[in-house]
């Protein structure tokens, strides 16, 4: 397995368009990726919302350098983002060594943001043309 790196600044920004285009199309195709008995079934959201203050907590624990986001899964089959901080190395920060004999488990991963659907805004509209 390659060790991972954290992506250049700057590396992750695109243009308003290409976000459009995007999201428009995995909305269009979200189903369709799906096996046949798991279509219409929700399990695939078109967004999730964080509140930017729990986020702020995850961002400026000590040592953490970055974002991951890791795609999860509850027991009814619903796909979740989970949100984990990353240190310098790349390594998602799951745990705090204590001492060298303890890892604590952090309480600094985030899930259960606002899905969409159900919980949508107007503005969503603009991504289903």
């Amino acid at each position: 397995m390659k060790n991972q790196t954290l992506p250049e600044v700057g590396s992750h920004f695109i243009k308003p368009e290409t976000a459009l285009e995007m999201i428009r199309l995995y909305r269009k195709n979200k189903e369709n990726i799906l096996a046949p008995e798991f279509k219409e079934k929700n399990l695939l959201c078109f967004s999730e919302t964080f509140n930017g203050l729990d986020v702020e907590s995850l961002i400026t624990q000590a040592g953490c350098r970055g974002l991951r986001i890791y795609y999860g899964m509850k027991d009814d089959l619903q796909v979740h983002a989970i949100l984990v901080g990353v240190d310098a190395n790349g390594n998602s920060i799951f745990y705090r060594n204590a001492n060298v004999m303890e890892l604590i488990p952090l309480d600094l991963i985030m899930e259960d943001g606002q899905r969409c659907p159900p919980a949508c805004n107007d503005d969503d509209e603009q991504f289903n043309s």
